[in-house]
């Protein structure tokens, strides 16, 4: 599939916005908007955007004034939330770095409470989210979410 299909833009007429609103769109063809400020936390949004960005150099390098729509059809729509939900925290107040090999089975001393509190307790939901994020190419939640995993078998017999 070629990446470029999977965006859509449409202008804008009020170009004085600092910002503006990406449309995720999830495999059961939900939608979701989310500020462009997050595009970076992404790799997949922000190769998009700058796919995107380029392709548009006859309207003076600048997207600011569109809205964009970006199809996933590897994250359903749980996932998506679970994603933007991570997203907004982690822009706000990102973790440290987490260590390898963990210090500990309670990662919520390395990476806050609030991050704990999102992640799926189910573990094949947990894989599922750890998919959806390497689908897109989110390092700090595909870490968070392999952290969680290392943590919940760190000092366990293999029995």
């Amino acid at each position: 599939m070629n990446m470029s299909s999977l965006v859509t833009s449409k202008n804008k007429n009020n170009s004085e916005l600092s910002e503006f609103q990406i449309t995720l769109e999830s495999s059961e063809k939900k939608k979701i908007n989310i500020s462009s400020k997050l595009v970076y936390l992404s790799g997949l949004l922000k190769t998009l955007y700058d796919d995107e960005h380029d392709e548009e150099s006859d309207d003076d390098n600048d997207l600011t004034n569109k809205d964009t729509n970006v199809i996933l059809p590897n994250v359903n729509s749980k996932n998506l939330k679970i994603i933007i939900n991570f997203m907004q925290m982690y822009s706000k107040k990102p973790f440290k770095e987490i260590p390898k090999p963990l210090e500990s089975n309670n990662l919520s001393e390395a990476v806050g409470k609030e991050y704990m509190y999102i992640l799926p307790k189910n573990n094949l939901e947990l894989i599922e989210l750890l998919n959806s994020a390497n689908y897109m190419h989110i390092t700090s939640l595909m870490n968070l979410c392999c952290a969680f995993i290392a943590s919940t078998i760190k000092g366990k017999s293999i029995e």
